[in-house]
Order: structure tokens, then C-alpha cells, then sequence
């Protein structure tokens, strides 16, 4: 048993060995990229016909995924998608604030933006994180990623916001990448999917899985934007979908004293 899990290890690690050439090399290509539509600006208020409760505040945090960068308006991001589809839903009243920016790692999210995010989170608040593709792109060693991440959930369950920790997409699926860097980068990405769903169960937050393609009839060329590596519209609407429905869920047995995970 000893023996398998040493040679469990060094087979990571030489896979982890010959990622680094493979993609700081491949990382060179991605200065050509066609642009693509975003980062949005999608803060603003959903508001639900009728309701005359106070508006359900959800912050988000994140990189350009929260931010909706490959989507062709701001209505089509995740974020405002997920927004709108809670409101419809549950006759709510939404009022969004997106922190995200492009290009943000964890420890982007954790300096920049929870600093900003604790004025605006509290009991009956909901926080929104979905960072750590990044991480992956730049080879943001595990252990310092686990720290950032840490406490970057610790800092905004601290508020008592109710906090959902958003997975790492399908990396491997970004058709910009050649092989053997897609299955390199769909094995990191995974891998750092499974350390934020880890987190997420100890540090008191939800976890909520978009490590899934769109249904098959979607082909590659359909789900991910003219870059080849952001989702399109059709991918965050997918996405938008799961994350209301888990909202929705979560809240709902929040408010009737249900369990909360």
C-alpha cells in the first residue's frame, strides 16, 4: 500500500514537472487571442413585480468567469443570468454587486476585493466566489492557493452572508489548448476543483460543481467564446441555471431552519 501511494506521488508530480514548460510556452500564444466581449458591468437592482420585501444582496467575487467575459452583454453573464433567473423564480427582488475583475487570482480576490466585500455582506446576504483558473494558469503552487482560498472563505463567512463557492469549470475543455496541455490543465484544473470543494465543507460555505460540459448537442465551437477558452452565452446561461437552482434551494431551507449543506 506504501508503495502504491509513493508511486501515486511520483507520477503527480512528474505530470505537475511537465506542465510547467508545456504551459508557460502555451501561455505565450494566448497575447494573440481574439478579443471577446467583457468584462461587464453588472451591478444593479432585479427587481420582482410586487415584492415589497427588502432585495436579497448578492455579491460576487472572482475573475473573468464572474466578471462574464465572453459573453455578449452583461445580461447574458453569469452573474446577472443567475440574478435573473432567482428573481423569476422566487418573486425576489435582487439587488447584484460584482466585484470580479479579469485576470484575478485568489490572491487578487483576497487583497482587492473581501476588503470591499465585508461592507456590503452580512446575515441575509449571500457572497458569491468563483476564482482559481487562474491559479491554474500561472502555476500558483497548491498549498499557497490553499492558504488564499482559506481565507478568503473564512473572511466572508465571517460576515454570516450565507457564502457559495463556486468549482473550477472543465479547463481541459478550452480548445486553444493543444495536447498534451488540455488533458494537463483539465488534470490541474480538476485538482484544484477538488481542493475547493474541500474547503468549502470545512470552512463553512456551499460548494456548487460547473466542472460539467453543456449537453452534448453543444458542440466545442458553441460553448466557448471566439478565444477559444472563455464560455459564450450558452455556457453561462448552463451555468446560471445550476447556480439560481442551488440558490434557491440553499435559501429556502435557510429560512425554514433546514439544514444548510
Amino acid at each position: 500500500m506504501k508503495v502504491r501511494h509513493v508511486a501515486a506521488g511520483v507520477v503527480a508530480s512528474s505530470l505537475a514537472a511537465l506542465a510547467v514548460p508545456i504551459v508557460q510556452g502555451a501561455l505565450v500564444g494566448f497575447t494573440n487571442r481574439p478579443d471577446v466581449p467583457g468584462p461587464h458591468v453588472v451591478d444593479g437592482l432585479f427587481r420582482a413585480q410586487g415584492d415589497s420585501a427588502e432585495p436579497l444582496s448578492i455579491v460576487w467575487l472572482g475573475d473573468s468567469l464572474a466578471a462574464g467575459v465572453g459573453a455578449e452583454t452583461a445580461d447574458a453573464s453569469v452573474a446577472s443570468l443567475s440574478a435573473s433567473l432567482y428573481r423569476s423564480a422566487h418573486q425576489r427582488t435582487v439587488q447584484l454587486t460584482c466585484l470580479a475583475k479579469a485576470g484575478s487570482r485568489a490572491t487578487d480576490v483576497l487583497t482587492a476585493q473581501v476588503p470591499l466585500a465585508l461592507g456590503l455582506l452580512s446575515v441575509g446576504t449571500v457572497a458569491v466566489l468563483l476564482v482559481g483558473s487562474n491559479d491554474v494558469a500561472t502555476l500558483n503552487p497548491q498549498r499557497r492557493f490553499r492558504r488564499q482560498y482559506r481565507d478568503i472563505l473564512d473572511a466572508l463567512v465571517g460576515t454570516g452572508a450565507t457564502v457559495v463557492a463556486v468549482g473550477l469549470p472543465d479547463i481541459g475543455s478550452a480548445t486553444v489548448l493543444a495536447q498534451p496541455l488540455r488533458m494537463i490543465a483539465g488534470w490541474a484544473g480538476r485538482r484544484t476543483d477538488a481542493e475547493v470543494r474541500r474547503l468549502a465543507l470545512i470552512h463553512g460555505a456551499h460548494y456548487i460543481d460547473i466542472n460539467c460540459r453543456p449537453p452534448v448537442e453543444l458542440m466545442p465551437t458553441v460553448y466557448l467564446a471566439a478565444d477559444n477558452y472563455h464560455p459564450n452565452n450558452e455556457t453561462y446561461r448552463f451555468w446560471a441555471d445550476r447556480i439560481a437552482t442551488f440558490l434557491r434551494t440553499i435559501l429556502a431551507l435557510n429560512s425554514t431552519g433546514g439544514p444548510i449543506r
